[in-house]
């Protein structure tokens, strides 16, 4: 009989949903996933527990959304009877919600193991009043055990709360990672793709405007874009189709829209060169970087958030900014030195795999919820 984990964190599988970030899919709900499916352990068995989304139910706002977590929470520790409770950390606007669980557990003596994601924590509680600060600061001291994605919020929880956070990237599983090599740059075009929620702040903008001007210079270029438009963006790609006589000829641009999990990876097969040159507020370590360097692409993206921790100019492209014209430099020096950027997209694979796989990291998260239970 293997010991319960309650799993706290995003529903895996939903229809889009218009009010949420993304259409309520992202890296929250990507890291939920990767847990159930890929987490193998002969002691521990992980039993999820999903809260709401924004935007999912009919009377939709925090005080129902908060009771309905609440009453879920409670059934789920009845039920299951978990020995720990291990939490994906939303903070920010979710924050009064894990507060609640946090609450709950300790009230119940079941252990927390709390798991910082994304980059904006430091900011949150840095530019939050008094009450929100001090949520946290009780959040951080109930839970046994911290992790966190970025490494610079070891130091952070060190200093602020006297805690000994430990560092937990983003993963990838072993079983997707192709052990051969795939020869990119093999064909006329330099296919490129970017793949997320398709506003301003992720550089989706920038990208297009990018090729365009590497298309100007005669690079010839396919862009591929996946994932949820927000309107904005949609209508501003449209007119900017609509008056360019460039687009299919120097460049060709697909618009993918929001896809499965599967069709995605499918997608990362078939390019060259992974463009994401995010400026989003709160980025941090991206799936879809780890995606791309498994699948043998060339990374080029900004230092937002924990990308300089994952992508160097020794095995990418870490770009100083978003702007058009230096994404445009990286696509014409590519272009022109295809066996260079080869040599580095493989060596971003190589520091994937002795990095990021499950199979190391989810051994590690084994022996932290011994430490719990």
């Amino acid at each position: 009989m293997r010991i319960p984990i309650c799993l706290y964190g995003p529903q895996t599988s939903c229809k889009s949903l218009k009010n949420a970030y993304g259409g309520g899919s992202g890296g929250y709900t990507r890291n939920m996933a990767t847990l159930l499916s890929f987490f193998k352990s002969d002691e521990f068995e992980l039993k999820p527990c999903y809260h709401t989304f924004r935007g999912q139910l009919k009377f939709d706002n925090f005080f129902w959304r908060m009771i309905i977590d609440t009453l879920r929470f409670f059934c789920h520790l009845i039920k299951f009877r978990p020995k720990a409770v291990h939490v994906l950390a939303q903070y920010r606007s979710a924050l009064p919600r894990e507060f609640m669980v946090v609450c709950l557990s300790r009230l119940l003596h079941i252990p927390v193991l709390y798991e910082v994601k994304a980059g904006a924590f430091i900011s949150s509680y840095n530019d939050s009043g008094k009450l929100y600060r001090w949520m946290t600061a009780f959040i951080v001291a109930q839970s046994k055990k911290v992790l966190c994605e970025g490494k610079v919020y070891i130091s952070f929880f060190l200093s602020e709360f006297n805690v000994e956070a430990e560092y937990f990237p983003n993963v990838v599983p072993d079983e997707l990672v192709s052990q051969q090599d795939r020869e990119v740059f093999s064909g006329d075009f330099l296919q490129v793709l970017f793949v997320g929620y398709c506003y301003e702040g992720k550089g989706v903008k920038p990208l297009v405007e990018a090729c365009h001007m590497a298309a100007t210079k005669g690079v010839k270029i396919c862009l591929t874009v996946v994932g949820e438009e927000h309107s904005e963006f949609s209508s501003w790609l449209d007119t900017f189709l609509d008056n360019n006589e460039l687009v299919n000829n120097n460049l060709l641009i697909k618009r993918r829209g929001r896809q499965p999990y599967e069709e995605v990876l499918l997608e990362f097969s078939r390019q060259d060169i992974y463009c994401y040159p995010t400026s989003h507020d709160g980025e941090g370590h991206n799936n879809t970087i780890n995606e791309a360097l498994m699948t043998g692409l060339y990374v080029i993206t900004t230092k937002q958030g924990f990308l300089a921790d994952v992508i160097t100019n020794e095995r990418g492209s870490s770009l100083e900014s978003a702007e058009p014209s230096v994404i445009a430099k990286e696509l014409i020096w590519i272009s022109e030195n295809k066996e260079q950027a080869r040599n580095k997209a493989l060596k971003g694979k190589q520091h994937l795999i002795s990095n990021f796989m499950t199979s190391t990291n989810f051994s590690r998260l084994n022996e932290v919820y011994k430490q719990l239970a």
